[in-house]
């Protein structure tokens, strides 16, 4: 097993209704008219997963081969392109459970008085 393998999805060529979206919205709310087209990639970071379940999951579980493009550790970028990257970021403590927290008990329904 390696350390970490990395993989980057793409929607192909008329499954792409994202980038299509973010395209149009770019061109018409921003005003850039020279642009001349975009795409959206997902990188996906694994670690800790043998060569089996690394090539059953690449195909199962981060993407859907009919409508998805995988490319294995690096993708191709023209020279006319521009590549600008998204991270979320999150902190280790979102991974681990929240604390157990007594819940209030439950009263029984009070009955409201009628007009």
């Amino acid at each position: 097993m390696s350390d970490i393998r990395r993989i980057f999805v793409e929607k192909k060529k008329n499954r792409d209704i994202e980038a299509r979206h973010l395209y149009n919205d770019i061109k018409e709310n921003l005003g850039i008219s020279n642009l001349l087209g975009l795409r959206i990639l997902n990188r996906y970071d694994m670690t800790g997963i043998s060569d089996e379940y690394y090539e059953l999951s690449k195909n199962t579980i981060f993407s859907e081969p009919p409508v998805d493009s995988i490319y294995e550790e690096e993708f191709e970028c023209g020279d006319d392109e521009v590549l600008i990257q998204l991270l979320y970021l999150f902190r280790p403590e979102h991974l681990h459970p929240l604390p157990s927290r007594t819940m209030p008990p439950v009263l029984p329904p009070q009955s409201l008085p009628h007009p």
